[in-house]
C-alpha cells in the first residue's frame, strides 16, 4: 500500500482511501484468474485519474481508470436505461451557481440516489424536433439559408407512434435570412402569411442563428432529430456559429458552456448539444433497414413511398429571385424535417433504441449512436460486476466518426493490415456456379455464434487461455500479428457445470425474454399493446445476435481473440458436418455455403415437397444439439449464382403460407432478389443498371435458353434505341 501511495501525485495521496477485498478477474491481462484478493483504492472524482502504467514491485497492474463517473453510477447504481429513481437529501443550488439551463436543478450525495424497483407508473412523453437546414455559398463560404422544423411536444417512448397522431402536438416554423446584394421580393410577406406554418425572416445569418437557438431554449426538446445530423446539419450549424462567434450558442445544450467545441464532429456535437438526445435518421437506418442507399431521397421511396426532389445547394441564391421559387425552397426543407420525423416514427427509432439501452444498461446517447460494441459492453460489465468480477478498461479509439459511420459491425480500417485476418472467420464454401431452374432449398442457422457460445459453454471464464501481449490495445504499427487461430488451445475447456459461466447464461436470458415476449404476442389483442411488445423483441434480438461482436473487435475491452477464434471454429465445423449429412445422408447437392446457411439444389419443382424435404433436413441436422437450430429460411426458383456471396434470384414471398399444416390451393409469389452483384453498387450509372436489371430479369423468367437469349436481344434493342433518341433530343 504505501508504495503504491507513493507513486501518486501529492492531490491523490491526500484524498485516498484502501481496502483489500476478494475480487474475480478472467480476462486478458497477465493475471491470475479465478478469485484473488486485491487492494480498492479510492480517490476524490474531482481529480484527474491515476496513472494506469504505474508498476511496482508489490503491484503489477492498476486497473479501472478509464472508468468514468457515468460509469460508475450507471454500474454500481445498477441503472439500466431510463427509469424511476429515488434522489433524497437534494440541495437547490444558488442562481451564480447553477450549472444548467434546465428549469429545475438540484445536488444530491451519491449514497442517496437509488433506482425504483418495480416501478409500474409510465415514463413522461418527450419533446423532439426535427431539423434540416438550406446552404448558400457567400464569399467562398458556405452559410445557412434557412432552417425549418417541426416541434413534437408529445412523444410516448414506449410505442410505436404514427406521424399522423393528432395527439403529438406538432407544430412547424421556418427562418430565412436575407443575402446580401439581394432583396427579398416585395410580396414575399404577403405570400408567406398564407403559409400553413409560421415564416421569419431575418436580416443576417447571425439573426437566423439566434433566433434558432431562441427557439430550442423556448421549446427545450428532449430529443433532436435530423437526417445525417453530426457530419451535415450540426457540423455546419457549429462551424457558422464559431465563424460568427454567437454569443449564446451554449443554450444548444442543456449545460451551461463557455468554450466553443473542438475535434471531430461527433465530439463536437456531443459536446454543444449536452443533455439533449441526437436522433441522426441516417446512422439508425444503417442499423434497422438494409438499403442500397441511405440518403433522405431513397429511404422517402423505399420507407415512406413518398417522392422527395433533390434540391442543388448551387442554386439557392436562383431561389431568391421570386417568392413563388422563395417558398417552394423553405417548403423543400421543411418537408426534409418532416420526412426525417417521418422516418425516425417508421422505424420506431426511439421506443427501439430506449429498449436497447434498458436491456443494455448502456446510455440512450451511445444506442443512437449505433455504438453496438459499447451497448454489448455495459451489458457484459453489469453481469460481471454483480458477480464480483473486475472487468476491464476501456481503451480510447482513435477517428470515432469513421468508426460511427460504418456499416454493419464496427470495423478497423487500416490498408496495411486489410488482408491479414487475427483469426479464421466463417466457412465459406465454394459455390457451383450456374443457373438452376430446380427449387433450391436455404437453409440457415438460427443465431449462429450466440447459439455456439450457449451450445458449448464458451466464456471468459471457461477457456484457459494464455495473456494477451497487448491487454486489448492495438497493436503498434509494424508489428507482426499472426492471422490464424493456431496460437488457441481448442482442447482447453472447462466442465460445462462451472456455475461462473457468465456469457452462455447472458444470451440464455435474452433469449428466453424474447421467446416470452413472442408469446406474449400471441394472444395480445390490443394494437398498441402488440406494438409495443413487438418492440422489446426486436431490441432484445438485436442484442442477442451482436453479442459475439464485441469478442472480436480488437478496440472493445472485452476482446478476446481466442474466444472469438473458438466461436467461428466451431461455427466452420457445424457448417461442414451439415454439408456432410445433407449430402450423405439426403444424397442431395450442397451449391453453396456462407457461414451459417447453405443452398441445397432439391432437383424439385413443386414447392410443398421442397418444404417436407427440408424438414427432413432439419431433424437430422438438429437432433444433434439442444441450443442449435437450422431452419428453412428461403426457397429460390431460378437461381443464378455467380461466385462467392454474389447470386440473384427469385424467392418465394410467402413461404410462410406454405409452412402452414394443412394449408393447400395457395399461390406462390416471388420477388427478385440480387446479393453482392455490381448493379446494386451505388456508384454505377442508371443507363448500367437498368441495363443489368433488363438482362437479369430474361435470365429468370424460366424460359429455355434461346427464348431467353432472344429476350435480351430485343430488350437491349430496345434500350439502345431510347439512349439514342435521348441522346439526340438533349444535345
Amino acid at each position: 500500500m504505501q508504495e503504491f501511495k507513493g507513486k501518486l501525485t501529492q492531490m491523490h495521496q491526500q484524498k485516498i482511501k484502501f481496502k483489500v477485498v476478494e475480487r474475480n478477474y478472467s480476462f486478458e491481462l497477465p493475471i491470475l484468474h479465478g478469485k484473488r484478493k486485491y487492494l480498492k483504492v479510492k480517490y476524490d472524482g474531482n481529480l484527474p485519474p491515476i496513472n494506469g502504467d504505474l508498476k511496482g514491485k508489490t503491484f503489477s497492474h492498476v486497473i479501472g481508470t478509464s472508468w468514468s463517473l457515468l460509469e460508475n453510477l450507471i454500474i454500481k447504481k445498477n441503472i439500466k436505461g431510463p427509469q424511476w429513481l429515488r434522489i433524497s437529501g437534494v440541495e437547490k443550488p444558488a442562481p451564480a451557481y447553477r450549472k444548467s439551463w434546465c428549469v429545475f436543478e438540484c445536488c444530491a450525495d451519491y449514497e442517496n440516489i437509488h433506482k425504483l424497483e418495480n416501478e409500474t407508473r409510465p415514463h413522461p412523453p418527450v419533446k423532439v424536433m426535427s431539423l434540416a437546414l438550406k446552404t448558400v455559398r457567400i464569399n467562398n463560404n458556405w452559410e445557412i439559408a434557412n432552417i425549418s422544423a417541426i416541434k413534437f411536444s408529445k412523444v410516448d417512448t414506449d410505442k410505436n407512434v404514427e406521424i399522423s397522431n393528432k395527439d403529438l402536438g406538432m407544430s412547424f416554423f421556418s427562418i430565412l435570412r436575407k443575402i446580401p446584394g439581394m432583396n427579398i421580393p416585395r410580396d414575399f410577406n404577403q405570400k408567406a402569411s398564407k403559409s400553413k406554418y409560421k415564416i421569419r425572416v431575418e436580416e443576417s445569418e447571425a439573426a437566423l442563428i439566434n433566433n434558432f437557438i431562441a427557439q430550442v431554449c423556448e421549446f427545450d426538446p428532449d430529443i433532436i432529430a435530423g437526417h445525417d445530423a453530426y457530419t451535415s446539419i450540426f457540423d455546419t450549424l457549429l462551424n457558422r456559429i464559431r465563424k460568427l462567434r454567437t454569443p449564446n450558442w451554449g443554450k444548444l445544450s442543456r449545460l451551461r458552456k463557455s468554450n466553443h467545441p473542438d475535434g471531430a464532429s461527433i465530439f463536437r456535437v456531443r459536446y454543444a448539444t449536452c443533455g439533449r438526445l441526437i436522433c441522426d435518421t441516417f446512422l439508425s437506418a444503417r442499423e434497422f433497414v438494409r438499403e442500397t442507399d441511405y440518403n433522405l431521397t431513397h429511404l422517402s421511396k423505399s420507407l415512406l413511398n413518398e417522392r422527395r426532389d433533390d434540391f442543388d445547394v448551387n442554386s439557392t441564391q436562383l431561389f431568391y429571385r421570386d417568392s413563388d421559387l422563395l417558398l417552394k425552397m423553405i417548403d423543400h426543407t421543411t418537408q426534409d424535417a418532416f420526412l426525417t420525423s417521418a422516418i425516425m416514427f417508421k422505424l420506431q427509432i426511439i421506443p427501439l433504441t430506449k429498449h436497447l439501452t434498458m436491456i443494455a444498461g448502456n446510455s440512450w446517447a451511445r444506442s443512437l449512436q449505433n455504438a453496438r460494441a459499447e451497448r454489448n459492453e455495459m451489458l457484459l460489465i453489469h453481469e460481471f460486476r454483480q458477480r464480483k468480477f473486475i472487468y476491464p478498461d476501456k481503451f480510447q479509439i482513435k477517428n470515432e466518426d469513421k468508426l460511427l459511420f460504418e456499416n454493419d459491425e464496427i470495423k478497423e480500417k487500416d490498408n496495411k493490415k486489410k488482408d491479414k485476418k487475427k483469426y479464421a472467420g466463417g466457412l465459406v464454401l465454394e459455390p457451383k456456379t450456374g443457373l438452376y431452374n430446380d427449387i433450391i432449398l436455404l437453409l440457415d442457422f438460427n443465431s449462429l455464434y450466440p447459439s455456439i457460445i450457449q451450445e458449448y459453454n464458451i466464456c471468459f471464464t471457461t477457456i484457459e487461455r494464455p495473456p494477451a501481449n497487448n491487454t486489448g490495445k492495438k497493436q503498434q504499427e509494424g508489428e507482426e500479428e499472426q492471422n490464424t487461430n493456431e496460437d488457441v488451445d481448442f482442447t482447453q475447456l472447462k466442465k460445462r457445470e462451472n456455475e461462473d459461466s457468465i456469457l452462455p447464461k447472458v444470451i440464455k436470458n435474452l433469449v428466453q425474454q424474447r421467446r416470452e415476449v413472442k408469446k406474449q404476442m400471441k394472444y395480445e389483442k390490443n394494437e398498441a399493446k402488440l406494438q409495443s411488445l413487438d418492440i422489446k423483441q426486436k431490441a432484445v434480438k438485436l442484442v442477442a445476435n451482436s453479442m459475439y461482436g464485441c469478442l472480436g473487435f480488437s478496440s472493445s475491452r472485452f476482446y478476446a481473440k481466442p474466444i472469438a477464434a473458438t466461436i467461428t471454429r466451431f461455427g466452420r465445423q457445424i457448417l461442414e458436418e451439415s454439408v456432410i449429412k445433407v449430402q450423405d445422408k439426403m444424397n442431395k447437392q450442397v451449391i453453396y455455403g456462407d457461414t451459417d446457411s447453405i443452398m441445397i439444389n432439391t432437383q424439385l419443382q413443386k414447392i410443398p415437397e421442397a418444404i417436407e424435404l427440408g424438414n427432413r433436413l432439419k431433424k437430422e441436422i438438429n437432433e444433434k444439439y439442444k441450443c442449435l437450430e437450422i431452419d428453412i429460411d428461403g426457397i429460390f426458383m431460378p437461381l443464378l449464382l455467380v461466385k462467392k456471396k454474389k447470386y440473384a434470384a427469385m424467392k418465394l414471398e410467402n413461404l410462410a403460407d406454405f409452412m402452414v399444416p394443412g394449408n393447400k390451393n395457395i399461390e406462390p409469389k416471388f420477388k427478385q432478389e440480387v446479393k453482392g452483384l455490381d448493379m446494386v453498387r451505388r456508384d454505377w450509372c442508371p443507363l448500367s443498371k437498368n441495363a443489368s436489371y433488363v438482362v437479369l430479369r430474361e435470365i429468370l423468367s424460366g424460359k429455355s435458353i434461346d427464348e431467353m437469349v432472344e429476350g435480351i436481344k430485343m430488350e437491349m434493342t430496345k434500350l439502345g434505341n431510347y439512349n439514342y433518341l435521348a441522346s439526340n433530343l438533349f444535345r
